[in-house]
């Protein structure tokens, strides 16, 4: 199965990410899983991992580093991601990266993705592929993991599950907004931006930021209102 994206949907095409591990296990009719991670390095907003597998030969143009590609881009490959491939998603809130901090949040949200996944995809991968996090294996073991930085270079699989990830992150980010009028959570996505920092000047932290990234930030005029918004 082969799916190209539409060019009246996307401006300029990029190469491929390199497929070797899922070209590799399509020649023996098995299957292996990405698995990625978005807003590690955010000041607010949650963690989304992304966990994807595609079936035997499904090749979509255009998947490559979520950050490489436009907005438009990106909105019309997690469609086409999501429509053809067996997905997972993975959410840690703020407080919980508070609590147990950013890497074991992010270990913890790639392995509810892969539980998400392993939960309605009928076919065992023979490996899990992971951008720079190592993950423990799976089902007693017989499922190992690779692991390597700049895993959307290397996989196909990991590049697409990290324009999954982005996908579902913005359109929470979006949401957000709607409920913290003047943050502009929908601009920025929670990333350390000028914008955003001008912004916390103005309303001070809320429960959204992850306060253990702002242990330094001046609070003495949070505005209650807009702080504890979320909480009634």
């Amino acid at each position: 199965m082969v799916t190209k994206i539409s060019k009246t949907g996307i401006k300029k095409l990029h190469p491929v990410s390199k497929m070797d591990y899922e070209t590799a296990a399509w020649r023996v009719k098995q299957v292996v899983c990405g698995v990625d991670e978005v807003g590690r390095g955010c000041l607010a907003g949650p963690v989304v991992a992304a966990a994807v597998i595609f079936p035997v030969g499904a090749i979509i143009a255009n998947v490559r580093d979520s950050k490489l590609l436009s907005p438009k881009e990106l909105f019309y490959l997690a469609e086409a991601i999501t429509a053809q491939a067996w997905y997972g998603i993975g959410i840690i809130n703020p407080y919980l990266i508070d609590i147990c901090n950013i890497r074991q949040a992010t270990r913890l949200a790639m392995e509810r993705a892969l539980g998400n996944l392993f939960a309605i995809c009928p076919i065992k991968p023979s490996k899990i592929l992971v951008d720079a996090m190592p993950l423990r294996g799976y089902d007693g073991g017989q499922i190992g993991s690779v692991s390597a930085p700049k895993g959307e270079t290397w996989s196909y699989s990991i590049a697409a599950a990290s324009i999954v990830a982005k996908v579902k992150r913005d359109q929470l980010m979006a949401s957000y907004s709607t409920m913290f009028a003047g943050m502009d959570f929908d601009k920025h996505k929670g990333y350390g931006t000028k914008e955003h920092y001008l912004r916390l000047d103005q309303y001070g932290k809320m429960i959204l930021h992850r306060q253990s990234f702002l242990k330094n930030f001046d609070n003495i005029n949070q505005p209650a209102s807009l702080g504890q918004k979320l909480l009634f």
